[in-house]
């Protein structure tokens, strides 16, 4: 018997006595949790966490005694987050298990407190997923939010998420942050993180209740409330409208948006945004930072409420500079008030640090003052591809 034939059987041996993995778990022992809420405790200078947990057996359909809620939520207390979590796990019959966590709401009030806590316990856990989408509730706290039953998806946190995505492609007022962004964001001492916030509309104690989803207009529902700005961990302000849509469009996560342009005599024109690219470059002046910022963005006519011929190739140009001056306002307008929160969640640090190394390492200790008076100068370069199905307003006649 050779050598090599020797290792082998040696090799096949020693697997009839694998019986497994040595920490595995079967699924009925283990409670999934979608989603989690991190908040103030200030009876006991802590924290409070909030786990919202699927109902497997509502959630699959074999639920014979009738219609359930299809979550449960369970909230508890500690001096750290861990130690609220091990309580929270007490509440329950089976082990909280966090590889499934879509989504971690942090309540304003934490989050203007400081909120690196809560990012060094989820970078430290092994079971996190750096892919969770991280959120701020807005003047609510983040058990309040996870509460809330839905009516259209049955798993509140699937909603949330839903409601985002929707957001990013219908106004681009808000998009998605990873876990593992947010960490970035919030450690990094020369950057900032802007996170989008959910907010509770309507009766907040009927929220929690199954009457809340037997509703064709819920009492309660959640929705979605702007960007929060975060510097230093703490939470420092928040934009909405256009200049959360400007800070979408300067951090390159625009998907699609809406452009109202006016027209003469009267009426008004909308550009949908189907595409849009931005970059960044930096240089140095005098020692003072110089940001450029570079959009390009193709859309189509989406309506046309004005007497307009579309046919014509001098007023598509026309239509492409109002909309390229429109943007530009938008997005100027975003970075000063940016600029005016003092925290820099547009990245203009690392692009001045990527491109000039050797100047970077005279302004980063002073980066908190010079941010707030960057000079910026914004090209927007627009193209209208498409007018829809006609190509003449149906005002042109009138």
């Amino acid at each position: 018997m050779s050598p090599r034939s020797g290792i082998l059987i040696l090799l096949i041996s020693g697997l009839i006595f694998i019986e497994g993995c040595w920490d595995y778990r079967e699924l009925n022992e283990l409670s999934l949790a979608m989603a989690m809420g991190v908040d103030k405790d200030d009876d006991k200078d802590g924290f409070r966490v909030t786990f919202q947990i699927v109902n497997p057996k509502e959630v699959a359909g074999r639920n014979a005694t009738g219609r359930a809620v299809p979550v449960a939520v369970y909230s508890d207390t500690g001096q750290t987050i861990f130690e609220a979590i091990r309580k929270v796990a007490l509440k329950g019959s089976r082990r909280i298990n966090l590889q499934h966590l879509r989504i971690l709401i942090m309540g304003e009030s934490l989050a203007r407190d400081g909120v690196k806590d809560v990012f060094d316990f989820m970078e430290r856990d092994h079971e996190s997923r750096l892919t969770t989408r991280v959120y701020i509730a807005r003047g609510n706290d983040a058990e309040t939010v996870l509460n809330t039953l839905t009516l259209i998806d049955e798993i509140p946190a699937n909603a949330i998420l839903g409601k985002v995505k929707l957001s990013e492609r219908a106004e681009g007022e808000n998009y998605e942050v990873r876990l593992i962004d947010a960490i970035h964001g919030i450690f990094r001492k020369t950057s900032g993180l802007a996170v989008s916030g959910i907010t509770l509309v309507g009766n907040a104690q009927t929220g929690p209740k199954i009457s809340n989803m037997q509703h064709t207009s819920t009492p309660a529902e959640l929705d979605i409330a702007g960007m929060a700005i975060l510097k230093d961990g703490k939470l420092t302000g928040w934009l909405k409208g256009d200049n959360a849509r400007g800070v979408t469009w300067v951090n390159n996560k625009l998907k699609s948006t809406i452009v109202n342009l006016k027209c003469k005599p009267k009426g008004k024109i909308s550009i949908e945004t189907y595409h849009s690219s931005t970059k960044i470059r930096t240089d140095v002046r005098h020692g003072l930072p110089i940001i450029h910022i570079t959009i390009r963005q193709t859309g189509k006519v989406a309506e046309a409420d004005c007497p307009i011929d579309l046919t014509k190739s001098s007023e598509i140009r026309n239509l492409e500079r109002k909309w390229e001056e429109e943007t530009k306002h938008v997005v100027v307008d975003a970075v000063e008030a940016v600029q005016r929160l003092k925290s820099d969640v547009l990245g203009f640090g690392e692009a001045v640090e990527r491109e000039r190394p050797r100047a970077w390492k005279e302004m980063k200790d002073s980066w908190e003052d010079l941010f707030p008076a960057c000079e910026t100068e914004v090209t927007v370069k627009s193209k209208i591809m498409r007018t829809g199905m006609r190509t003449k307003s149906s005002m042109s006649n009138k």
